[in-house]
């Protein structure tokens, strides 16, 4: 799949930065997983399920997930980090993203957050003065 992640990844690479993602596991009947990193562009590459983070020489950690993101972050220690606000953690599926007020958290400590929705826009600069409406 060639989501939103993926296209941001290619557009930050074809910007001249080296662009790793790191693809979740797919359970789908017919689903394959890849076993091996694929070069998709220059400096883009897909890594598969389980490739550790902190192997990829990357200064710019952008991410979607705020308590794996910021396990990362803390470890990892990026130049710059990308907050990559795609729904609001509210009951149901995405209440996980804010265990810890994890969610608000990302937002605040982001250099630059990116909103899918207005609502996610007027929410973000409440928290970071950096935040790009990017639907």
């Amino acid at each position: 799949m060639f989501q939103r992640p993926q296209q941001l990844m290619k557009a930050f690479s074809q910007a001249g930065h080296e662009a790793f993602f790191i693809n979740k596991k797919f359970k789908s009947p017919g689903a394959t997983n890849p076993i091996v990193a694929k070069k998709i562009t220059k400096k883009f590459w897909v890594y598969p399920h389980g490739t550790d983070p902190m192997n990829l020489s990357a200064d710019v950690l952008y991410y979607t997930l705020p308590p794996a993101g910021m396990d990362i972050i803390e470890k990892k220690r990026p130049e710059f980090v990308i907050f990559d606000s795609v729904d609001e953690p509210v009951n149901g599926v995405f209440s996980f993203w804010n265990v810890g007020g994890a969610y608000y958290k990302a937002l605040e400590g982001a250099d630059l957050v990116l909103a899918t929705a207005e609502s996610l826009f007027k929410a973000a600069k409440k928290h970071n003065d950096e935040v790009i409406l990017a639907p």
